[in-house]
């Protein structure tokens, strides 16, 4: 068991989805936490059942969910710390069904996205196979030549997508560190969808555990700690700061957590004694909006390869 290293899981966001939506329904059957791991040792293939099975015997032993699916690299940053907090207060199945729904939509979301670039990415493929075709016709370069100029740039593009779905795995296990946070931030087009993200994972884990009976103060400190983009978490960390003397609504405005319209309706739900309420209300709000601009990317970036094949087509034409 002690071969089961303490490197996080290289999961999708579906195999985390389906172990969110199992550990939930297995906490909600009453299921002591061994036992429900246990239960889902075959849950991710063989693969990851040694891990399970390790996990499980380390929390029959004394250990906390938290500290088990930490030292085995089950939980993510942002998974753990919610986690911590869920398990504490007695909000473990409501706290692994919203991070069951948030991964299983992340999954659809990026599931769309990927479909879309399948024949962008093709065509990009087959122009660069084509590219250099009339000159091995008109018998001005040899077939070894030709191979490099086809198969180089394919398998730099075969390379390129590789790193990309790495980064993407140690991203969702990891978080986004602070320089790389900021550099994604302000990115055309994406930079809006990042900050978009960032305000939603705020709000649906202050709503967790504001509903688990989590102080405000604590709730906040943990929300923030929890976000993917650890430079929005420093962005947002002036809240803290603010929320004794203002209230968590206020404090929320300040620092551009919330816009307006978003503020005054978690401002009514404070004053009324209803906060969760009315975070969960702001969180599906902010939840459109992420699905628009995502469908933006989806609908933009496709074009981008396009004009990317066109260019280099053009390129090597006029070349």
């Amino acid at each position: 068991m002690a071969g089961v290293g303490l490197k996080p899981a290289a999961l999708t966001s579906s195999q985390r989805g389906s172990l969110f939506r199992a550990l939930s329904r297995l906490e909600d059957a009453g299921l002591p936490a061994d036992r429900a791991v246990a239960a889902m040792s075959d849950l991710l293939g063989p693969g990851h059942a040694q891990r399970f099975r390790a996990m499980s015997a380390s929390i029959a032993r004394g250990a906390s969910l938290t500290e088990a699916g930490g030292r085995f690299g089950l939980w993510s940053a942002r998974d753990r710390e919610l986690i911590r907090l869920a398990e504490g207060s007695g909000a473990l199945a409501r706290a692994a069904s919203m991070l069951a729904d948030a991964y299983e939509y992340r999954a659809r979301t990026f599931g769309k996205l990927r479909s879309r670039m399948i024949l962008p990415l093709f065509v990009l493929a087959l122009g660069l196979f084509l590219l250099p075709l009339p000159g091995l016709l008109n018998a001005n370069i040899g077939a070894m030549d030709y191979l490099l100029r086809a198969l180089g740039p394919l398998l730099l593009l075969v390379v390129a997508a590789g790193a990309t779905l790495r980064i993407l795995r140690r991203v969702a296990a990891e978080g986004i560190p602070q320089i790389a946070g900021r550099l994604a931030l302000g990115l055309p087009l994406l930079g809006p969808a990042f900050s978009q993200l960032s305000r939603l994972e705020l709000v649906e884990g202050l709503s967790l555990l504001l509903n688990a009976g989590v102080p405000a103060q604590q709730a906040l400190e943990s929300a923030l700690k929890a976000l993917t983009n650890s430079a929005a978490s420093r962005i947002y960390l002036a809240a803290l700061s603010k929320l004794q003397e203002e209230g968590l609504s206020a404090a929320l405005k300040k620092v551009g957590a919330v816009d307006a319209e978003e503020y005054a309706i978690v401002s009514a739900s404070e004053a009324a004694g209803r906060t969760v309420e009315g975070l969960e209300r702001v969180a599906g709000m902010l939840r459109q909006v992420f699905q628009y601009r995502l469908d933006l990317v989806s609908e933009w970036l496709p074009r981008g390869v396009y004009l990317i094949v066109v260019a280099v087509i053009a390129g090597g034409l006029l070349g």
